[in-house]
C-alpha cells in the first residue's frame, strides 16, 4: 500500500516474495490510510477520496478479490476513512472522521454509527463488540451498532490527541 494524492497503488506477494498482482486506482486525491487481508485473500482498503465536484473528501472503503479485482466501493460524503477490522464473518468495520461503519462481505451496510473526532483506531473483541479510538473519544459498541459506554478525553494540557493503536483484552 503506498499512500499518494496521485492514486493508490496495492501489491500482493507470496511467501517466497513473488509478485501476485498489483493493481492502482489512478484516481488523483486519493489517500489509504487502512488495509486489511480476510481469511479468502480478499483485501480490503479505506481512506480519503475527492468527493462531489472536488469540493471535500469522501470517506471510502473498497474490497478487492484475491487476484486484486475491485468487488465493491462504499463513500461517505465529506468524512475522512481512519482504520478499519474484519471479523470472523467478514464483516468490515471501518472508522472515519464522522462514523464507523460495518458493512458484510457483500458491501451491504449493516449500521452506521456517528461520533466526533478525527480518525483513529478501531479493535474487535472476542463477543463482537468494537471499541473505536478517534482524537476526543473512546467508544465501546455491541455487535449491532449501539454505544455501550462512550468516553470523552482530551490531550496533555487540554491539546488534540492522535491515537495511534488498539487492542482489546481478555
Amino acid at each position: 500500500l503506498q499512500p499518494t494524492f496521485a492514486g493508490t497503488f496495492i501489491a500482493k506477494f507470496n511467501a517466497a516474495g513473488t509478485p501476485v498482482y498489483s493493481t492502482f486506482n489512478g484516481v488523483n486525491g486519493t489517500l489509504p490510510v487502512g488495509i486489511a487481508v480476510d481469511a479468502t485473500g480478499n483485501v480490503y482498503v479505506t481512506g480519503y477520496c475527492v468527493g462531489v465536484a472536488n469540493l471535500s473528501y469522501d470517506f471510502a472503503t473498497i474490497k478487492y478479490d484475491a487476484f486484486g479485482n475491485q468487488i465493491w466501493l462504499r463513500q461517505v460524503s465529506n468524512a475522512s476513512g481512519g482504520a478499519l477490522v474484519i471479523d470472523g464473518a467478514d464483516n468490515v468495520y471501518s472508522s472515519g472522521s464522522s462514523p464507523t461503519i460495518k458493512y458484510d462481505t457483500n458491501g451491504n451496510q449493516l449500521w452506521m454509527h456517528a461520533a466526533g473526532g478525527s480518525p483513529g483506531e478501531i479493535a474487535l473483541d472476542n463477543v463482537g463488540n468494537v471499541l473505536v479510538l478517534s482524537s476526543s473519544t473512546i467508544s465501546k459498541l455491541d455487535a449491532i451498532g449501539a454505544t455501550l459506554w462512550s468516553q470523552a478525553f482530551t490531550g496533555t494540557g487540554g491539546g488534540a490527541s492522535a491515537p495511534l493503536a488498539a487492542a482489546v483484552g481478555a
